[in-house]
């Protein structure tokens, strides 16, 4: 049997990524395509001779150096790859990889992502990265308003055109696979609700093992360490200046593994307690997490693996109370929730969060890891297999 695996952006090293690494894992016979590909971020993990790109969206990439530059490209991309000579094709999409053309008898199995975030339902968080957001035009700088109104009359209107169009191209696209498995209850609920499809779902695969050490270690309780860590792209969804501006206002540590174009700005509002970490490796992230006291994620995450891999490290979590994360965290036992996305929210069960950890609350750090282990990679494997032999023999 020829297998295809198809994704769409290999330019970063984040949750989405570690899922085709493990698909890959499991099919290593597998010819992988993608369409943008940048080796300098992800060579060391996805080598250059293992990937197969597209030229058409990965020539406008190098040229703008934005991959949502490439976005009108994309649909053309996918559907250029050709895959006459497979039997499966699996694809690891989160935008148009779910578009790719299949042939004869073969069987398309999606694992999605999310169906394109900013197409179908963050439109608010595009008009803020071009500066055409309401809130930005209501500022008092009266240039800038001048500035801000411009943009909105020239570029609103062709972005409202280019993602209609999308849309439409989109969910043309979604009657493509046979079947789709979503990362969440989240993520199947938006299937469900743009493509009018049924799936299944299997979360994203945790690397539990990679943690261990810390259990074999016998390291401090989480009552009697210090600082707090978040790990994130460093971009305005995700929200971690709140995290910064309150440990900042507290006075405690806080380490910040992650990088991004928010980078620059976090730090200037960073005071002397925040840490940032960037780029570091899986040993270097497993010794932040040995001495961790909890874990904070300020932002609404389809399936987030970051706040699994805390659990598995023994770590309590904090999160939002929105999206993927209630159907990990359970509420008093592996950590807690804030419920509003303030600052004032956020600091008020951050209190209680760690004054439950000095307490003790969390320090039986066999009931986190044991949480963690229900999404370990061992399930991913197994329940993902089962699947495409379920579909592949049909």
């Amino acid at each position: 049997m020829k297998i295809a695996i198809v994704h769409e952006m290999l330019i970063k090293l984040w949750g989405a990524e570690r899922v085709l690494l493990e698909l890959i894992n499991l099919y290593p016979e597998a010819d992988v395509f993608t369409l943008m590909y940048d080796e300098k971020k992800v060579g060391d993990v996805f080598p250059k001779s293992r990937i197969r790109c597209t030229w058409l969206a990965q020539w406008f990439f190098r040229l703008t150096g934005k991959p949502r530059a490439s976005l009108p490209l994309m649909p053309a991309s996918v559907r250029r790859i050709d895959l006459t000579e497979y039997d499966l094709v699996i694809s690891s999409s989160s935008g148009f990889a779910h578009g790719v053309k299949k042939w004869n008898n073969a069987v398309h199995i999606c694992y999605c992502h999310s169906p394109a975030r900013y197409l179908w339902d963050a439109t608010t968080e595009i008009q803020r990265e071009l500066w055409i957001s309401n809130e930005q035009w209501k500022m008092n700088n009266e240039k800038w308003r001048i500035v801000l109104s411009v943009r909105r009359i020239i570029l609103w209107p062709l972005v409202r055109f280019l993602f209609s169009w999308l849309r439409r191209v989109d969910l043309r696209a979604s009657k493509s696979p046979d079947i789709y498995i979503a990362n969440s209850r989240e993520v199947q609920g938006r299937i469900q609700k743009y493509y009018q499809r049924d799936s299944v779902v299997l979360w994203p695969p945790v690397d539990t093992l990679r943690f261990a050490q810390i259990k074999n270690d016998g390291c401090m309780k989480n009552s009697e360490r210090k600082y707090f860590v978040v790990t994130s792209a460093l971009t305005p969804f995700k929200q971690v200046d709140r995290v910064i501006r309150v440990m900042t206002k507290l006075g405690i540590p806080l380490k910040i593994i992650g990088d991004g174009a928010q980078r620059p700005e976090l730090e200037k509002i960073a005071g002397n307690t925040i840490e940032f970490l960037w780029k570091i490796s899986d040993e270097e992230v497993v010794e932040v997490y040995k001495y961790a006291r909890g874990f904070l994620m300020p932002q609404k995450e389809d399936a987030g693996i970051a706040p699994l891999e805390a659990l598995a490290a023994g770590v309590p979590v904090l999160g939002l109370a929105k999206w993927g994360l209630l159907e990990v965290n359970i509420d008093g036992v592996t950590g807690r929730f804030f419920r509003e996305e303030t600052d004032d929210s956020f600091l008020q069960w951050f209190l209680q969060f760690d004054h439950e950890i000095g307490d003790g609350k969390y320090d039986n750090a066999d009931i986190l890891r044991t949480r963690a282990s229900e999404f370990d990679r061992e399930k991913f494997q197994k329940e993902f297999v089962d699947l495409v032999q379920k579909y592949i023999s049909v």
